[in-house]
């Protein structure tokens, strides 16, 4: 096999591998009916000491912000 050939397969693979193909969600530009169609990854944030309304994030972040 051509070195040219393997090294572009081994690209493919390791991109495929690490996930660079799969597609990357912005819970903050989600409405809230779209938040709950991504709830793996997002959450609908109660209203907090900074925010009055709720709000679409990642769970990451609704876990780590001071609710009322």
């Amino acid at each position: 096999m051509n070195i040219k050939i393997m090294f572009f397969l081994i690209i493919i693979i390791l991109i495929i591998i690490t996930g660079c193909t799969k597609e990357k969600i912005d819970c903050d530009k989600l409405d809230e009916n779209k938040c709950l169609e991504y709830k793996e990854k997002c959450e609908l944030c109660p209203k907090t000491m900074v925010s009055s309304y709720i709000s679409c994030h990642s769970k990451e972040f609704c876990k780590n912000i001071p609710f009322e």
